[in-house]
């Protein structure tokens, strides 16, 4: 009864960390190049499960069957990099990227965020920022310096007026960007499951575009509504639990009086 209750908790548990998320994905339904959130969970505490079975074994009469897993906890959150719908906006430093590639970004102490939001504006220096501060590079490594006048054509490459070409918007690649740490809503940095980002020259740049969140607020209200019912669901099991555990505990005393 008492691993009743804790099972019964455990699945509690991971309805409240299913709800977090799922209401940091509505939160941020609208937010420009958000990626939504999806728990990841695992199994612990297994225990072998054995049959008599004095005719497998002479000596001993056991047979493996199998493992019961007796509890899941959450293991962690990755984010799903699905493509978000793409929005025509006109203004010209709005960027969306058609494939799997992101922007690459660098903040004004040095580090490196890459991202899916284009929606850069220029600072008083001229420079294309993001929304956060961070400077857009270019493929060199270098913070873009913005003209008006310029226009990006569907590999990234930057020209002036004069139809030169000047620079190219730095895209990069990773081999597993499931496996990308989120930072904040939009940025992401590297980790070593994610590998080293290489540059894209598959995705496509789309100027006067930008890429909206991936995420679907009717598929989340009826995962919301899912855990929900499920979370009421182990309560009801552990009250049960608790009912039945106490009746025991009573009925042994008065038994034993």
């Amino acid at each position: 009864m008492i691993r009743g209750i804790y099972t019964g908790i455990m699945g509690m548990l991971i309805d409240m960390a299913t709800m977090d998320t799922i209401s940091n994905n509505l939160a941020n339904v609208d937010t420009i190049g958000f990626k939504k959130d999806t728990p990841v969970f695992k199994t612990y505490l297994k225990e072998n499960i054995y049959m008599m079975d004095r005719k497998y074994h002479p000596v001993k009469p056991v047979k493996f069957l199998g493992s019961l897993e007796q509890a899941t906890i959450l293991d962690e959150v990755r984010p799903s990099m699905t493509q978000g719908a793409v929005f025509n906006t006109g203004n010209q430093t709005d960027f969306a990227i058609d494939g799997e590639g992101f922007f690459v970004l660098r903040s004004p102490d040095g580090n490196i965020f890459y991202s899916r939001a284009g929606n850069f504006k220029v600072d008083e220096q001229n420079n294309l920022i993001d929304e956060n501060g961070n400077f857009v590079l270019d493929n060199e490594g270098n913070i873009i310096r913005w003209n008006e006048e310029y226009t990006v054509d569907e590999n990234g490459w930057v020209y002036n007026k004069n139809g030169e070409r000047l620079f190219r918007l730095w895209i990069v690649e990773f081999p597993d960007p499931n496996k990308l740490e989120k930072y904040g809503y939009s940025l992401f940095t590297r980790t070593e499951e994610s590998g080293v980002p290489v540059e894209s020259f598959d995705s496509k740049v789309l100027q006067g575009f930008l890429e909206s969140s991936n995420v679907n607020a009717l598929n989340e209200m009826v995962r919301m509504i899912s855990a929900m019912r499920h979370f009421e669901i182990a309560q009801r099991v552990v009250t049960t639990e608790d009912q039945l555990l106490d009746k025991v505990i009573n009925n042994v005393g008065n038994v034993r009086g």
